[in-house]
């Protein structure tokens, strides 16, 4: 096969100069298209995110198993193959990453966050589709540990912005309930057979609870109920958070509160005592 050649279409300019320094969910950025490929951005504002491909000038290309960030056990058993792990490390070392876009200011594209650092040579940018490129039903087990739980919430609070379209008080306390079920409960894994029940009257927090949790009315996996309570149902196990902020709190405002000001946490045996039950859904069964 014969050798293929990339030339970049632009760089990216980032508050960031080092990787070690880039933080893991990335940083405010712009992407600085050369001049003779600006005609190619016309009617890119049609578009609200948008893909970009970079070339990791920086990466290492030698080798095929990494111990990706994250992952405590740094022997064999951490050891992943690089096109299984978002790495840079790889023998191609091309950066794909998501990004909203903010402005289109000329030739410069200003982003909400991109983890290329300042000056990586950019080779492609692309729309960002939802009807081709959202893939709700997709399954990722975890490759490692968050750093912190602050860095699982910021991760959450992320995707669940990109679900819901917006951010408010029912998005942020969604995500603190998710963090914490992941991080106390489940090891930071989402656990089959898992059934969420959640107040009919918080219409934002169900929405974000469907998307962080990947459940749904049709596989019977979500119901509602008139308690303002969320119910993590999981075997035998109930896991119930009892709200105790107001629908009003904002987002700003839940995010600070401590996890006692937001929500009080019980576990029980599944004896379905203490609260009104869900009411069946029609599902996909």
């Amino acid at each position: 096969m014969s050798e293929i050649i990339v030339k970049p279409i632009g760089i990216v300019r980032s508050s960031v100069k080092q990787r070690s320094d880039m933080p893991t969910l990335g940083v405010p950025a712009i992407i600085e298209v050369f001049d003779e490929y600006t005609a190619g951005l016309r009617h890119l504002e049609k578009h609200s995110h948008l893909w970009v491909l970079a070339w990791l000038h920086e990466a290492t290309r030698d080798k095929l198993l990494v111990t990706p960030r994250g992952v405590r056990d740094q022997g064999e058993a951490g050891l992943h193959g690089v096109f299984a792990v978002r790495s840079p490390t790889r023998p191609n070392p091309i950066g794909l990453s998501a990004a909203r876009i903010e402005a289109i200011e000329g030739n410069r594209i200003r982003v909400d966050r991109l983890d290329f650092v300042d000056g990586t040579p950019v080779i492609d940018v692309k729309p960002y589709f939802r009807r081709f490129d959202a893939i709700a039903a997709v399954r990722n087990e975890p490759i490692g540990r968050p750093a912190s739980r602050d860095i699982a919430l910021a991760a959450l609070l992320i995707e669940a912005e990109n679900f819901h379209g917006e951010r408010c008080g029912g998005l942020a306390l969604a995500a603190r309930i998710v963090e914490h079920a992941r991080s106390v409960l489940f090891d930071y894994r989402d656990p089959p057979g898992l059934k969420v029940i959640a107040p009919r009257a918080r219409g934002c927090l169900v929405d974000t609870l469907m998307a962080l949790f990947n459940v749904g009315f049709g596989r019977g996996t979500l119901d509602l109920h008139n308690r303002d309570a969320v119910i993590l149902a999981h075997g035998l196990r109930q896991y119930v958070y009892t709200l105790v902020v107001p629908p009003s709190r904002s987002f700003e405002d839940l995010l600070a509160a401590s996890e006692s000001n937001v929500f009080q946490f019980r576990s029980s045996d599944d004896s379905r005592s203490g609260g009104e039950q869900s009411e069946p859904v029609e599902n996909c069964s």
